[in-house]
This record gives C-alpha cells, sequence and structure tokens, in this order.
C-alpha cells in the first residue's frame, strides 16, 4: 500500500501545484492549450472549451502548457494580449507564484486540520537544559541544568540558532559527528565541543540532555488556523535553513529524492496499525512535502517559479525583457544544474538504500 500512498501524496501535491497556474492563467485570459495531471504518454483526455484535461502514464508530475510561455507552434494565432508573455509582468508574477501559495495553503490547511482532530498542538519549551543525565556525551562537555544552547555549529558548516529544545534533538539525528555549541549559564557564555552517542536500541543519537515540560494548547476549529499557521511557518523557516546550507554545499549527504521520501512514506505508513493513523500520517506526510514544493520553487533561478519571478521583476525595473539569448542560457543552465542534483540525489538515495 506504501507505494499507492506515496503516488496520490505526490500527484496530488503536484497536480495541486499546476492547477493554481492554471485558474490564475484563465482568470488573466491567458490561453491555457493542456493541463495535465502526470508525465508521459496520454492514458485519458477531455478537450474543454480551449484546454485540453489530460491524465498521463507517469504520476510523479503535472504541467500547464499556456500560450506565450514557450514559442508558438506554426499555425498558432493566439492574439498577443492571450499569450503568458503579453500579459501584465505584474498578473505574470501572480500566475508564477500562484501554484507556490496553493502548495503553501494547502500545507497550512492540513496542519489546522491535523491539530484540529488531535485537539492539540505541542509547544515544546525553549532551549534550557532541564536536567543532564550522568555519564553521557553533555556532562563530559560540562553543561548543567540550567544552561541554554544558544547556537550549534557542526563540522560540515551547518550552522543553527535554535528557538526550541525539539530543533536540538532534530538536527542531532541529522547531523551525528562532533558539533561546537554556544551555551549562555547566567550572563556570561562559553563554547564547548559535544559529539552525540549512538543507541543501538532504537537506532538515535543522544546528548544526554533533557527539556523542560512540553505544554499542550489546546485546539478548536476557531483556533486551528492559527496554529497550523505557527507551525507551517516552523517548518518552512527550517526548510529555509537547510536550502540555505545545501546552497553553500553544507548538508548534502542528508538531500533526498523520490526513493527517500518513498522510504520515508513506506517506513511512517507500515507502522500505523488503524485507519485513524493511517490517516493522519497521511495528512502529516502530504502537508509537509507541499510545504517543501512550494518553498523549494521558491528558489531564484530560472527552472523554478521563483526564478522566472526573478526575471519578470527584472523586466518591470528595466521597461523592456530580459534578452532572449541571456534568459536561455540562464534556463538551460539551470536545468543542467537540476539535472546535476537530481543525479546527485538519486545516487545519495540508492547508497543509503544499499547501507
Amino acid at each position: 500500500m506504501s507505494i499507492i500512498y506515496f503516488i496520490l501524496i505526490m500527484g496530488l501535491t503536484v497536480s495541486l501545484h499546476e492547477l493554481g497556474h492554471l485558474l490564475t492563467a484563465k482568470m488573466f485570459g491567458v490561453y491555457c492549450y493542456e493541463y495535465s495531471v502526470g508525465m508521459g504518454p496520454k492514458l485519458w483526455s477531455h478537450q474543454g472549451k480551449e484546454t485540453e484535461y489530460s491524465l498521463r502514464a507517469f504520476p510523479l508530475g503535472g504541467y500547464v502548457r499556456m500560450a506565450g510561455e514557450e514559442s508558438l507552434e506554426e499555425g498558432d494565432e493566439i492574439p498577443k494580449e492571450r499569450q503568458l508573455s503579453g500579459i501584465k509582468p505584474a498578473k505574470r508574477i501572480v500566475v508564477m507564484l500562484a501554484g507556490i501559495i496553493t502548495n503553501i495553503l494547502l500545507a497550512l490547511i492540513l496542519f489546522s486540520a491535523l491539530f484540529l482532530a488531535v485537539g492539540g498542538y505541542p509547544e515544546y519549551p525553549d532551549t534550557t537544559v532541564k536536567t543532564v543525565t550522568a555519564g553521557m556525551p553533555a556532562e563530559a562537555a560540562g553543561l548543567q541544568a540550567g544552561d541554554k544552547i544558544i547556537k550549534i555549529t557542526y563540522d560540515n558548516g551547518v550552522v543553527i540558532n535554535p528557538v526550541t529544545f525539539d530543533e536540538i534533538g532534530n538536527y542531532t539525528q541529522l547531523y551525528h559527528s562532533k558539533a561546537t555549541y554556544v551555551v549562555q549559564r547566567g550572563e556570561s557564555t562559553f563554547e564547548t565541543e559535544i559529539t552525540p552517542e549512538y543507541n543501538a536500541q532504537d537506532g538515535r543519537y543522544y546528548l544526554g540532555v533533557t527539556m523542560g515540560e512540553i505544554v499542550r494548547k489546546e485546539v478548536k476549529w476557531y483556533n486551528a488556523p492559527y496554529y497550523g499557521l505557527k507551525y507551517s511557518l516552523s517548518m518552512m523557516k527550517d526548510i529555509y535553513t537547510s536550502l540555505v546550507n545545501l546552497l553553500a554545499g553544507r548538508g548534502l549527504e542528508n538531500l533526498s529524492g523520490p526513493i527517500g521520501i518513498y522510504q520515508v512514506t513506506d517506513e511512517v505508513m507500515s507502522q500505523s496499525k488503524s485507519l485513524g493513523e493511517i490517516l493522519m500520517n497521511f495528512v502529516n506526510i502530504w502537508a509537509l512535502i507541499s510545504l517543501n514544493v512550494g518553498v523549494f520553487n521558491l528558489i531564484p533561478i530560472p527552472a523554478f517559479d521563483g526564478g522566472r519571478v526573478v526575471l519578470t521583476l527584472a523586466e518591470m525595473i528595466l521597461g523592456h525583457p530580459v534578452d532572449k539569448r541571456l534568459e536561455n542560457i540562464l534556463m538551460y543552465g539551470s536545468l543542467l544544474l537540476i539535472l546535476l542534483l537530481f543525479g546527485f540525489v538519486m545516487y545519495n538515495d540508492i547508497s543509503k538504500l544499499i547501507r
């Protein structure tokens, strides 16, 4: 069943992203040739008044083909004002951002529904250490109860400034080697190095510290959107931090693609023992992937929506479109970069699978 869950999550996420582009393009009068769910050979299609709606063989993708997005095919006579390149730059930016906004709004709605279903929102304490376990790495590094961890620098160059204690736990599982901790004790600060200790019994890494009490906030229908938004913003901050580190060449070993996402989906869904757990885990994974797709598309390279927005903003500033040759160079260069990154991610995923 895990493969079905994976296909559903990925298919829905990408299809809704593209639906955002389609609806805003139509709102501004842009002629759309086709809205496709999936890629590859066509399995089914329906010709609407203008747009062909199709279902294709490979469900892990999708697209909207608009007039003026590429060179017009020979014989096409779509008026300039109905081409994407023919509408005002501000409207073009809305069309380009619509998919990203759809993904982020979807995540917000799903997280809100999730917290409403469980009736609570876990509010984690700050990074103040409650207790230090004897004989564990944190004690050897000199940490004491009451110390506050304000910065962590990992040996691969990744730097975080944790706000809540759960961030420390999450990053400890990602980066297992020695790290430098900046600790506040009273009015002074000091640095110390800690290497997490691996526990073979549960397959996790531990520093040997405990945190304060997790406060469970009651969630009702009227405050569910607030907590959904709060959690979405927290996740977006983590995704942004990860992207900054990746663009700086740090933490590449933790980058995952479709295989890695499927593994996580399989692991989580296979542990679900009831219909309720299956539904909750499905919604949680869907929301996280939707948020990742939305934020990832904000990267300002021309192959992504964020890059196309940057080019349109440049057009607005210059008063004329960016030179077509330069745009093509940037587009093909970014596509090559993405293909190389995809190849690396697949290699990374397969390596982890073999190990």
